[in-house]
């Protein structure tokens, strides 16, 4: 026995479940059993597929997971001398991922039980100031105006210039809170909200639209292709990528330190790289 050891171990679907040795990815344990990868799609119509899940995500969130449960470890033992058996899965980091929207099914269960949450379209959202539109070259643009009757004048004004929305029913010679009410009264003013949006979007490409929604002061961002995120400025300045003597560069630990950071040393060891190391040890009697 050695009471102070902390032993960390991950698996995809977790000790003393039914699902225990079963096959798992993260596209199993963290996408699809979470529920993840259902709500993310854009509707429940017929024959709609699942998105492409992001290969290794569910691995990285994962291993965060366990890397903060060894560090509690260690605290614990600091203070009680004890070690103690530390537990991470692909599928418990899936479901915290999904944490509030599960709360929200939670609840709805234990109210009306049985009741289906379908996944919603992208067009019937509530807030059409935090939705995503298409632009002209393909590129979408994410809105953030969380709060509806804070963003959307600054939104129309910027987009919707010569006020063509508002002169249609039945959004015309609304008063702001008004609009936002008009537009959250039913799902057909919600649904014709946003497909209006959505032609205006699509008539200039997404670097116009960025420029014209940087003058106008409205909150957004680029939904950005991965070679864009290895260039980015921001990306850049933060030092989130690092070179570790390989043919490239990886991505860097994302927690920082004020007084002494964790930093990757070097590329990961080739397949036998170290063999003959480890037996002349071994025979030495030094392992």
């Amino acid at each position: 026995m050695f009471p102070t050891l902390i032993y960390g171990h991950l698996t995809a679907w977790g000790l003393g479940g039914p699902e225990e040795d079963d096959p798992g990815y993260d596209a199993g344990a963290f996408w699809a059993a979470s529920g993840y990868m259902k709500y993310a799609t854009p509707n429940d119509l017929p024959m709609t597929p699942c998105p492409r899940f992001v290969g290794g995500s569910g691995d990285q969130n994962t291993c965060m997971h366990l890397f903060a449960g060894i560090l509690g470890a260690l605290y614990y033992r600091k203070n009680t001398g004890r070690g103690q058996f530390v537990e991470a899965t692909l599928y418990r980091a899936g479901i915290w991922t999904m944490a509030h929207p599960l709360s929200t099914a939670l609840a709805v269960d234990h109210h009306r039980p049985g009741q289906r949450l379908p996944a919603p379209e992208q067009k019937d959202f509530h807030t059409p100031t935090f939705n995503a539109y298409p632009c002209a070259d393909g590129r979408w643009v994410q809105l953030l105006g969380l709060e509806m009757p804070r963003h959307i004048e600054s939104l129309l004004k910027a987009v919707d210039p010569t006020g063509s929305i508002r002169n249609q029913r039945p959004f015309k010679g609304t008063t702001t809170n008004e609009l936002c009410s008009v537009i959250r009264a039913t799902q057909e003013s919600r649904l014709k909200f946003v497909q209006l949006l959505c032609d205006i979007f699509r008539k200039k490409n997404v670097d116009e639209w960025l420029l014209i929604l940087r003058k106008g002061e409205v909150w957004h961002k680029k939904v950005m292709d991965y070679t864009e995120v290895i260039h980015d400025k921001n990306a850049l300045a933060l030092g989130v990528f690092t070179d570790v003597g390989a043919s490239h560069k990886i991505v860097e630990f994302p927690i920082q330190f004020s007084e002494e950071q964790p930093k990757a040393v070097g590329r990961a060891p080739r397949l036998g790289e170290h063999t003959a190391e480890v037996l002349a040890s071994l025979n030495r009697g030094k392992l």
